[in-house]
């Protein structure tokens, strides 16, 4: 009458009684059916989210191409370099940054923090191999984020920008200095510099230089403005 545990018998019908294979299945079609659904409502939400960006962003700027423009204070790296011979001749030291046209909420979230003047006295400083890091120095009293993740056409070559999220919940920015593709898959790739590469090679060379204290730069970013770009038949 003993019980063998470890026979190497095939189960009976009577043995599978309490597993229903066709219920089973039917359950598995429906959790994809209710996952396509889901998906399909998101990609929904995040499409209105971006026509709503767009329609802001026209309505603020006008139609056309949309200008970042970042005025770097050197000023007290000149001092400490005692290099103010030239003071009051310099010219403003922009890096500008022409947006994407297919990343609107990114760039929508981007610009209505820079309305409310959030990124002026960001600092800016080359902290990693591949990227130049510009961070905020206050917060965004609005608390605005990027919601999802937008694919663009030149997501992160070489020069691009793109946007990050922080622990602290704001946004930074960073400036691509070679093709980041495979670090930066889940952010988003905002715009890419078109002028101030002479600027940029500065910020590079005084972050790279001996006595460079990452903990303060001294490069911050006086201004931060946006402005539509006129373009070729435009009154």
């Amino acid at each position: 009458g003993n019980i063998d545990f470890f026979s190497d018998r095939q189960p009976i019908d009577g043995d599978r009684a309490d597993i229903d294979v066709d219920l089973i299945e039917k359950q598995k079609k429906q959790l994809y059916r209710m996952e396509e659904e889901i998906n399909h409502k998101v990609n929904a939400l995040e499409k209105r989210i971006q026509q709503s960006a767009r329609a802001h962003i026209i309505q603020e700027f006008g139609e056309g191409p949309v200008q970042v423009n970042l005025e770097l204070d050197f000023s007290k790296i000149d001092q400490l370099q005692g290099d103010d011979k030239t003071k009051g001749q310099i010219k403003p030291q922009l890096i500008s940054i022409l947006l994407f046209h297919d990343t609107p909420h990114a760039a929508w979230t981007w610009l209505e923090q820079i309305g409310r003047h959030v990124w002026d006295g960001a600092e800016i400083a080359w902290s990693q191999a591949h990227v130049v890091d510009v961070v905020p120095s206050h917060n965004d009293p609005a608390g605005s984020k990027i919601e999802f993740i937008e694919k663009g056409k030149s997501e992160h070559q070489i020069w691009t920008v793109g946007l990050r999220g922080q622990q602290s919940g704001g946004l930074a920015m960073y400036i691509n200095l070679q093709d980041n593709k495979h670090y930066h898959k889940r952010e988003t790739c905002v715009g890419k510099v078109i002028s101030g590469f002479e600027t940029l090679q500065r910020v590079l060379e005084i972050s790279r230089s001996q006595n460079y204290d990452i903990s303060d730069s001294g490069i911050h970013i006086k201004l931060v403005t946006a402005t539509h770009v006129a373009m070729r038949g435009d009154v």
